[in-house]
């Protein structure tokens, strides 16, 4: 007989259920009892932003309650009103209206709505990116698989599997400044130094192993092949003579002598230090 999965227990649904409409902006109020000021130089440069380049398909309903007198006030969409008034060619909004008691009501629901709202991480926009086909994160994510490894879909670093990564804002960075080619190198001498490894170090170590690669195609003076030539194929190897957790010690040591000092720079001057203490010079 069939084990029955218990249900789990819910509490009973509260509230109002909602109406979907298309309100005029006019009938829209804001309570400036619980709304946050739009007058900063932050909500304005986003309001412009939004009416500026206006799309439908990103526009979600907002949330507007509707009091016991008929007057309408918006809980959540603000920025949204004030890029449609600001446009002046667009006269209503989709809105997903509610009855409240009044103000404290409206502002007990603006306080949920925001305690509940959690912005994407970098990682949910890579994905979201690389889905569209957006050119940085298909970029990085050629690096990645030419080299073996694997961007993590979350940021636990305990249980990444070997030669999965999730430092994004280190691959994106090494992109812009450096280009594909260090990028590129930079991944697959990673990958080669630490095989079968967890990664959970990356983000530190990354950085400064980005900046091996530039100085070595530097040297090279970015002749062809230059990441074919030996001294370039020695980074792996360079690596890997430490674990990677003693690396990450001595950049973490570093930085507490030098506070303040972003991670990412110190990370490229340890590790460049180590290296041309081993190799000198160059081709």
């Amino acid at each position: 007989m069939t084990a029955t999965a218990e249900k789990p227990e819910f509490a009973t649904a509260v509230g109002n259920m909602p109406a979907l409409n298309w309100c005029r902006l006019d009938q829209l109020h804001i309570d400036d009892a619980y709304q946050r000021s739009i007058d900063t130089p932050g909500s304005q440069s986003m309001i412009r932003a939004i009416a500026r380049k206006w799309n439908w398909d990103l526009c979600q309903p907002l949330f507007v309650a509707k009091r016991d007198d008929g007057r309408m006030y918006v809980v959540d969409g603000q920025h949204r009103l004030a890029a449609a008034i600001m446009r002046e060619d667009i006269d209503q909004l989709p809105c997903i209206v509610s009855m409240t008691s009044g103000s404290a009501q409206e502002a007990q629901l603006f306080s949920e709505f925001n305690r509940r709202r959690r912005a994407p991480s970098q990682l949910d926009l890579y994905f979201a990116d690389l889905a569209a086909g957006e050119p940085t994160a298909t970029d990085i994510n050629c690096a990645l698989i030419a080299a073996g490894l694997s961007m993590s879909k979350h940021t636990n670093a305990g249980s990444f599997k070997p030669g999965q990564v999730m430092n994004i804002a280190g691959l994106r960075n090494c992109l812009r400044v450096h280009g594909l080619d260090v990028l590129s190198v930079a991944c697959d001498q990673m990958a080669k130094g630490w095989a079968g490894q967890r990664l959970q170090y990356a983000g530190t170590l990354f950085p400064g192993i980005a900046e091996l690669v530039r100085h070595e195609r530097a040297l090279a003076q970015r002749a062809p092949c230059w990441a074919e030539g030996p001294r370039v194929q020695a980074i792996a190897p360079f690596l890997a003579s430490k674990q990677q957790m003693d690396w990450y010690g001595l950049v973490m040591r570093a930085k507490g002598d030098t506070p303040g000092t972003n991670t990412h720079v110190i990370s490229g001057q340890v590790l460049l230090q180590h290296w041309t203490a081993k190799h000198p010079g160059g081709a």
